[in-house]
């Protein structure tokens, strides 16, 4: 799985066609994470930002193919009854491949929808927690951790572009697979994300 990332990041990065019209972006981005057992479930509310850059391939009749690669920091805090405090920061990779339909209702205007996969892998996870006085430390993703790295997301959003210049977007997508090591049945941790931002087209 791994290999299927770098190999697509490597694609959006390098592509050099003069069909494309590429874009850099950034924005507010938000996790959602579903922790469930049996019956019962919590969650647990990250926020951060992205930045990142695409590069949408015209295929005719208003649909386009969109690869893009983008950075994603989020931060989470907990406190519980005044005596322990916790904090989590997480640094990921994702890799969207978006097929989207544009239309253009008036000059210099352009409305689209857009979807598809998104492959993510984690680069690090840190929670670091205080209680009474005595402060630990926990990687997610390594030995001791209970993550991991990889998820694959199904995407939608909408957004418009202003004279070819200026681009506003939106989207949200759900994690497809089950974020917890070794995880039984009756247990898993499923994410989902939203963000909203901006990009310069060129």
């Amino acid at each position: 799985m791994k290999k299927i990332i770098l190999t697509l990041a490597l694609v959006a990065a390098a592509a050099t066609s003069a069909m494309a019209q590429f874009s850099v972006g950034a924005g507010y981005l938000s996790q959602n994470s579903k922790y469930a057992y049996s019956s019962s479930s919590t969650n647990t509310v990250s926020n951060g930002f992205y930045a990142g850059a695409d590069a949408d391939y015209n295929l005719g009749m208003g649909f386009s193919v969109v690869p893009g690669i983008y950075y994603g920091y989020l931060t989470s805090n907990a406190s519980y009854f005044g005596v322990a405090n916790s904090s989590t920061k997480s640094h990921y990779i994702a890799v969207p491949v978006n097929f989207k339909y544009s239309i253009a209702p008036v000059e210099m205007l352009k409305v689209f929808a857009y979807a598809g996969p998104q492959f993510e892998l984690g680069v690090s996870s840190k929670t670091t927690a205080s209680a009474l006085g005595v402060n630990t430390s926990l990687d997610n993703y390594g030995d001791d951790g209970k993550l991991n790295r990889f998820n694959l997301s199904l995407g939608v959003g909408l957004g418009i572009d202003i004279s070819d210049i200026v681009r506003i977007n939106g989207g949200y997508s759900w994690g497809l697979l089950n974020m917890l090591k070794d995880a039984d049945d009756n247990a898993s941790i499923k994410t989902s994300f939203w963000h909203i931002g901006a990009a310069f087209l060129f």
